[in-house]
């Protein structure tokens, strides 16, 4: 069988997500082999393009350093989500940051990446003005290992194809609140024909996945808050869970796009009792509670109280101690 269509079969059963164990109903049937069915753009490149993509990841769980795989990549290839690859996001423990960026397998096998200071890519809309010289990073902390033909070319997107990432950008895992070592938070990469091999690489759950951009969101390690990835990603998560409900609730099952206010769905109320973190389940209730984007003044009032909370909480320990 032509791995386009292993391919293609792998990417619709991923959109056949299950939320609470309960997958999406699917017809998931090899396409007619003699008409050329398979488009790339719309299921993305086949496993052994996947395979090739993620050897970062293989040569860090070979060196003994854990990650996750992370961003668009995880998006699309656990996620379902119709997404453009660029960039190959990974997360690390926070101390083995500098460590994965000098795993000298990828320094010899991957010589054509080397250490950038250019943090352009961490933003989602950004230009050659002279804004982009004085952009600060979003992640201070990152290691961010551009390819050769990014800057040597301006068209280099001409030049590389889904195998060969634009960046390969290794990202503290405090800042979405995960920890590789959690493992019921993770799941291992679905890639077939391939996953002997890749075995060691895991992709977040669903709602691991959405808990840790809520966590940049609302506790971002700088004070800049520009439309970023991570707003972007949230948003496409929660459509291609909502989407293959559109014969199943009225009204429009897209969240705030049109839905009336406090009239739950079915599929919200899945997404919700999936929500394991006090942040995420706030953020995701008020969104299809009020189906409107949650605000920025809503963000600093829950944050806020979460402190007050706090600070109650430490008052009455204290009491108690004292007694």
């Amino acid at each position: 069988m032509d791995c386009r269509f292993v391919a293609q079969l792998w990417r619709e059963s991923k959109r056949g997500h299950t939320i609470n164990g309960h997958a999406a109903k699917q017809d998931l049937t090899w396409p007619d082999e003699e008409e050329d069915t398979y488009d790339p753009d719309l299921y993305g490149p086949p496993p052994e393009a996947v395979h090739q993509r993620i050897f970062p990841l293989r040569a860090l769980v070979s060196s003994g350093i854990p990650c996750i795989l992370w961003g668009e990549d995880a998006e699309a290839f656990q996620h379902g989500v119709t997404v453009r690859l660029f960039d190959l996001n990974i997360l690390v423990p926070d101390h083995l940051v500098d460590a994965a960026a000098k795993v000298p397998v990828i320094q010899t096998q991957c010589p054509q990446y080397q250490p950038t200071t250019e943090i352009g890519v961490e933003y989602d809309y950004y230009g050659d003005g002279p804004l982009k010289a004085t952009m600060q990073s979003l992640f201070p902390k990152a290691i961010h290992l551009r390819h050769a033909l990014v800057g040597d070319n301006k068209l280099y997107w001409q030049y590389l194809d889904d195998e060969n990432p634009h960046h390969i950008i290794l990202l503290p895992q405090s800042y979405f609140g995960l920890d590789v070592a959690s493992p019921e938070d993770f799941l291992p990469l679905d890639l077939p024909l391939y996953d002997t091999l890749n075995a060691g690489i895991v992709v977040p759950k669903y709602h691991t996945f959405l808990e840790g951009l809520v966590e940049w969101i609302m506790l971002p390690p700088t004070d800049l808050t520009p439309a970023t990835k991570c707003e972007r990603m949230l948003d496409e998560l929660i459509d291609v869970h909502l989407e293959p409900r559109l014969e199943d609730d009225d009204p429009d099952p897209n969240g705030f796009r049109g839905k009336k206010p406090g009239v739950p769905l079915t599929i919200e109320t899945e997404i919700l009792g999936e929500l394991q973190t006090k942040r995420a389940i706030w953020w995701f209730s008020s969104l299809f509670h009020n189906s409107k984007p949650v605000r920025m003044e809503e963000i600093v009032e829950y944050k806020r109280q979460e402190r007050l909370h706090e600070s109650h909480r430490s008052v009455r320990t204290s009491t108690v101690s004292n007694l």
